[in-house]
Parts: structure tokens; C-alpha cells; sequence
């Protein structure tokens, strides 16, 4: 059951996707082809008009290693995706889903990352 979630969400999830690239990549007004690849740790104290979060799923946001993420990683983990967040001026895009695939390639539902279930809400409404 968990293969045909995935590539359902998966399949519904690409156009989202591709629709927030091109916003990021050719923004009405602005030059084409800019754009700027950092991590969390790198953003800090940069702006940016759009920021695009990808991978928003539970255990790898915040990753949680073979044995679980204590409390002091949990709280490092979400200030620094609060960094991440707020480097945006003009817009966020989160994506997220509820499944990831492990090195084995087996697909993992996990649900996603509880820190987009913190700002949007169990359903995702906000």
C-alpha cells in the first residue's frame, strides 16, 4: 500500500513542483536564470525574494539518525529551520510529502516533517 501512496503523491506533487521552479527561476519582472543553491547553515543572514524548502519529511527534517534525535538535536534542528524559513522576503514554498525512499530503496511513510506540521497545522490548512 505504501508504493501506490507514493507514487500517487509523487505524480500529484510534480506539478507543484515545477510550477514553484519556474516562479523561482523566471519571477515576472526579473531577469531570467538566477538562482542560488545553499544549505541552512549558509543562508544566515542572506535575503532572498523566494525561498524553496524542499524535502520536508519526517526523519529527514529533522534528520534522525539511526537511533532517533534527542531534545538538544531537536532544538538545533528548528532553529535552524527557522533560519532557513526566514530568509524569505516575498514567499515560502514548502514541500513536503509523507514518504521518503531509503538507501535500499524501500519507500518509507513517515509523514511529513513535523516542523511543516507545526506552521500549517496536523491537515496542512494552516
Amino acid at each position: 500500500m505504501c508504493q501506490w501512496q507514493v507514487r500517487q503523491q509523487l505524480l500529484l506533487a510534480l506539478p507543484q513542483v515545477r510550477e514553484a521552479v519556474d516562479l523561482v527561476v523566471d519571477p515576472p519582472g526579473r531577469a531570467p536564470g538566477r538562482m542560488t543553491l545553499t544549505t541552512y547553515h549558509s543562508a544566515k543572514g542572506r535575503e532572498f525574494d523566494v525561498v524553496i524548502l524542499p524535502g520536508l519529511i519526517n526523519k529527514h527534517v529533522p534528520y534522525w539518525g539511526r537511533y532517533g534525535i534527542g531534545e538538544a538535536e531537536l532544538r538545533i534542528a528548528r532553529r535552524n529551520f527557522y533560519v532557513a524559513l526566514t530568509r524569505a522576503r516575498e514567499e515560502v514554498v514548502l514541500l513536503s510529502g509523507s514518504f521518503f525512499t531509503d538507501a535500499w530503496s524501500t519507500p518509507r511513510c513517515t509523514g511529513p516533517s513535523i516542523f511543516v506540521t507545526d506552521i500549517l497545522g496536523p491537515d496542512g490548512s494552516a
